[in-house]
């Protein structure tokens, strides 16, 4: 267990060999997406069950150049949901709590 994820975030754009990543129950927000952005070379990213993370951190996905997978689980409304879809191309919904995706 990482109790301080924030040092690794900012380090992570010196480890162009890191394609994916998943982060799972981590109190992580918007800031700390942020500086996840700068990992440019990150192609399939999971924010799991990461309830600080809000669709406002769609200019830093979208910072991603090469981000082709974004797999989130928030419990938005369905309109946030959409907005986001709409913003970032990456964006799929995936509903871990009834055990099947969507």
């Amino acid at each position: 267990e990482i109790k301080n994820i924030q040092p690794l975030l900012a380090e992570i754009k010196n480890y162009s060999n890191i394609k994916e990543l998943t982060l799972d129950s981590l109190d992580i927000n918007d800031a700390d997406i942020k500086l996840l952005s700068t990992a440019q070379e990150l192609e399939t990213l999971h924010l799991l069950q990461c309830p600080n993370v809000t669709a406002k951190s769609a200019p830093a996905f979208l910072n991603m150049k090469k981000l082709r997978n974004l797999y989130m689980d928030q419990k938005w409304p369905e309109e946030t949901k959409q907005s986001l879809a709409a913003q970032v191309k990456a964006y799929h919904y995936e509903d871990y709590s009834k055990g099947r995706h969507r």
